[in-house]
């Protein structure tokens, strides 16, 4: 069955108006486009008039699989076709993506949305195999507090953990319930229940997801996160896309030098994004321009600076860009020995390219190179004189 692509996404939504839909759809990838792709399935698959009684969602917590079980296998009265959504299903996480979660409840914490810090936490103490009291002041277990090192200080465990506690927010139990929806999926559902799951990440390798590619579709909602020129082309061009959708919908447009500075306050978080061009949308009143002091007079600064930011003003030697990212990420409380780390192995790389420049392995270099020569030809080169300079070094100790 197929995987598609959000890019195809429009073309397949238009086509599935005059065709049969499959009984199992996933979802997944970046948080906003998921759920703008899971909003036009769901209207297609049941217009307005029949998803009052025909539509059921059900949260993606592992705790909620037997009621998903239950609402899968349950005949729809009314209508011949039902669809049962799973949101944010959470059975697809791995031992993997035990850092990928704590940053992801670190930063909604940060924002102050702290259920749904919850909610990551819940999923990060699962994969460990702990519970919310391993995180507690009294109790915290020897894998948490090691995050100590990622500049994470008790503070965020005792805040989440409080709040958990007060709105009784649990770690699933340690079951397999990924092979009991796997299960599911394999032996099939009544004939017009159709079951559309989301997430935001998933582990290919997984039998369930490899059932789930067979019996359905896949949609990759998903979005380069890298400092490749590809990777950044891909998040600019997705955010001009959310710029423009919201943007056709109240009849304004936005001065570029206003969307520069969204940008830069912000980064490619499509979520805070869309949500704060809204709220500029709404502020600016009968002005038809979103303009840089209408930014500037509603928008704070939330942008999280990545640690490359710091090592690139430190390598163009811009001293107060690099106390500007520096001041940035230290106020984000990032460890200051990681800070060091990182500029450390910078100028590491640089010293090897003087010398490497300097040396006979450099002669491959100049500067009418294409960057396809350059990747073909010169990055070999370097690559392997770093590897010889580290064996020459280790040479010397012995």
């Amino acid at each position: 069955m197929p995987v598609t692509e959000y890019q195809n996404v429009k073309s397949y939504l238009s086509e599935l108006q005059n065709s049969k839909p499959f009984p199992v759809y996933l979802i997944h990838g970046e948080e906003y486009l998921y759920r703008s792709v899971f909003k036009q399935l769901v209207d297609i698959l049941l217009p307005d008039s029949g998803k009052s009684l025909n539509f059921e969602e059900i949260d993606g917590s592992g705790d909620n699989i037997f009621t998903l079980m239950e609402a899968l296998n349950t005949f729809s009265f009314l209508s011949k076709r039902k669809v049962i959504a799973f949101t944010d299903a959470k059975i697809f996480y791995s031992k993997s993506d035990e850092e990928n979660l704590l940053e992801k409840a670190k930063l909604a914490y940060d924002k102050e949305e702290m259920k749904k810090a919850a909610k990551h936490m819940a999923s990060y103490l699962g994969v460990l195999g702990l519970t919310f009291d391993d995180i507690s002041e009294k109790n915290q277990n020897e894998k948490v507090t090691s995050t100590s090192r990622k500049g994470i200080d008790s503070k965020f465990f005792n805040d989440i953990f409080q709040f958990a506690s007060d709105n009784n927010i649990t770690v699933s139990a340690n079951r397999d319930y990924a092979k009991i929806l796997q299960d599911t999926i394999g032996k099939g559902f009544p004939k017009g229940n159709l079951l559309v799951i989301t997430t935001d990440q998933i582990d290919k390798r997984k039998t369930l997801f490899k059932t789930i590619k067979e019996s359905g579709m896949v949609i990759d909602c998903s979005v380069p996160k890298g400092n490749r020129m590809a990777d950044k082309t891909a998040q600019e061009t997705m955010m001009k896309e959310i710029m423009n959708q919201v943007l056709s919908e109240s009849g304004k447009k936005i001065d570029p030098a206003a969307y520069r500075n969204m940008v830069e306050n912000i980064g490619f978080d499509f979520n805070t994004f869309s949500g704060s061009l809204k709220k500029l949308i709404d502020y600016s009143g009968a002005e038809t321009l979103i303009t840089r002091e209408h930014v500037a007079a509603v928008l704070n600064r939330t942008r999280e600076d990545p640690i490359y930011e710091v090592t690139g003003a430190v390598a163009d030697r811009d001293t107060q860009l690099a106390l500007f990212y520096l001041a940035s990420l230290l106020s984000a409380n990032m460890f200051p020995l990681q800070i060091l780390s990182a500029v450390i192995n910078q100028l590491r790389k640089l010293i090897v390219l003087k010398d490497f420049s300097e040396s006979p392995h450099g002669k491959i270099w100049n500067k009418k190179l294409s960057f396809q020569q350059f990747k073909t030809s010169v990055i070999p080169e370097m690559t392997a004189y770093d590897l010889e300079m580290q064996n020459a070094a280790v040479s010397l100790q012995a």
